[in-house]
């Protein structure tokens, strides 16, 4: 009898689906985040493609791994460990402070052009 675990239909699905939220909002910062577009990069640069991963992950819904704030936008999932994380993202898009990127606990300090991962 094999007993390897398969995906179900469902399961596929679920995957599926959750590829199409990450390319949806990963062409989102595209088009429409520049600043953090650039971050990621820069980031990517610093780090390969953990950031990405991070990034990925954040999207999917894993708390303090990504998130950035931008023009009024905001992608991925608030940082549970920054008890003001969510205030201070409302405060981002209500005062116009230019982006707000997070990155997981452990990363390399931001590049230089994006001090601190913020640019208000």
């Amino acid at each position: 009898m094999d007993t390897t675990a398969q995906s179900s239909p469902a399961d596929q699905a679920d995957k599926e689906a959750l590829k199409r939220l990450i390319d949806a909002r990963v062409a989102e910062i595209r088009a429409h985040m520049p600043l953090t577009y650039r971050a990621i990069q820069d980031m990517a640069g610093a780090i390969g493609n953990r950031a990405y991963n991070l990034v990925k992950r954040g999207i999917a819904g894993q708390p303090n791994t990504f998130f950035a704030v931008e023009g009024g936008r905001s992608v991925g999932t608030p940082f549970l460990e920054l008890e003001a994380a969510g205030q201070l993202a409302d405060y981002i898009r209500q005062f116009g402070c230019k982006n707000l990127v997070l990155w997981e606990k452990g990363t390399p300090r931001a590049p230089a052009s994006q001090e601190g991962g913020a640019s208000c």
